[in-house]
């Protein structure tokens, strides 16, 4: 009797092993995008345990790029929350390792949700628990999720291989997405404002010079100079200081003449020509600067290029990507002469114009100084 007792225990228990061991095969990683649940992911196991080896056991791997302000934020925010141990990987320095958990992700999660950074992944013992995709600011979730009482339960679906005509779709968009960076958009306003309604000779060519430093940048990326972009970005605001006084000595005549003067439509001012001298080289290094700003707060870069199949396709969808996010520009400099006849008020007013945006860009410069140094 006793021995058929023991085999019906060995049964129940082979049965809840199996149970058990089903239940965790089916289960997912949750992936969320500010705080919504987007995706469930498997497969991330190999992952931890090579980002293990290569960065260290941690509870919260936080993946961004140094100079963008939402990266800064969750950092700030998680560390203040002094629950678990958290380690920053800036992603121009350790690119591979963000580009293998991109890979992983578009698996499962639509490559929209995917295009932007902070990233952060909390693992609990040796195992994945969930993936946050940008800011998300919730006390109790993450005090749950990095203390490991709480972890979300999913199951994983897995995502149809994307169409060319869809991973082509996918470039445009993430493109016209980056696009849309404050910094990219202040900049370029402030250069449209001040050549075009001053009436300076070869207006369309400079916006166009500017749009070409944007492009350049990208490119730069590209090509794998990310690592010395990180650099450059630490000095931009001496760049922005410098544009900024000299579009506030530009308005008052102190360089070059009076803008909105009769001197400044009729005699050519040094520079004037787009690919020398002052009035040439200053866009084309504030296209630089607005790529550089433009890079930090997007990973769509990054999507594209780990998440492509490699070859013509990749460079197909980059060359794609980059022209989207120029396009915008591009246009916008062809119609700025249009633009700025239907503004006439502001053409009246270009000096007080101009004075303000080289003060308003001073500032930006100076913020930028002090966010890095403090």
């Amino acid at each position: 009797m006793v021995p058929v007792r023991a085999l019906y225990a060995l049964v129940a228990l082979l049965l809840l092993l199996t149970y058990a061991t089903h239940l965790h095969s089916s289960s997912g990683v949750s992936v969320l995008y500010r705080g919504v649940e987007v995706g469930c992911a498997e497969g991330l196991d190999s992952y931890v345990g090579n980002l293990a080896r290569a960065i260290g056991n941690y509870t919260a791997y936080l993946f961004g790029v140094r100079g963008c302000p939402d990266c800064a934020e969750m950092e700030r925010y998680l560390r203040g929350l002094a629950v678990a141990d958290l380690v920053y990987i800036d992603v121009a320095v350790g690119g591979d390792l963000f580009g293998e958990l991109l890979k992983t992700l578009s698996s499962y999660v639509d490559e929209g949700y995917l295009k932007e950074v902070p990233v952060v992944l909390v693992v609990c013992g040796s195992r994945p628990a969930l993936i946050s995709v940008g800011v998300y600011v919730d006390d109790s979730f993450w005090r749950s999720a990095l203390s490991c009482s709480y972890i979300p339960s999913c199951v994983p679906t897995p995502r149809s291989p994307p169409t060319p005509l869809g991973l082509l779709a996918s470039a445009i968009a993430l493109g016209l997405a980056s696009s849309l960076s404050p910094c990219v958009l202040y900049l370029y306003t402030a250069l449209l404002l001040s050549y075009t309604a001053s009436g300076l000779g070869a207006s369309t060519w400079r916006l166009l010079t500017f749009v070409a430093g944007l492009g350049l940048g990208y490119l730069a990326l590209v090509l794998g100079l990310s690592g010395a972009m990180s650099y450059l970005r630490h000095l931009s605001w001496v760049l922005l200081v410098a544009f900024g006084v000299y579009m506030v000595l530009h308005s008052r005549g102190a360089v070059g003449c009076l803008v909105g003067g009769r001197a400044c439509r009729e005699i050519p001012v040094p520079g004037i020509n787009p690919i020398a001298g002052l009035g040439g080289v200053l866009p084309l290094a504030l296209g630089l600067l607005a790529s550089l700003s433009a890079v930090p707060c997007s990973s769509g870069y990054y999507v594209l290029l780990y998440t492509a199949s490699g070859g013509y396709v990749t460079a197909t969808l980059l060359a794609t990507y980059i022209l989207s996010f120029i396009s915008p520009y591009v246009a916008l400099s062809i119609a700025s002469r249009k633009l700025l006849s239907l503004l006439e008020g502001v053409a009246r007013r270009v000096a007080l114009v101009e004075a303000a945006a080289g003060l308003a860009m001073v500032a930006l410069g100076v913020y930028q100084a002090l966010r890095g140094w403090l």
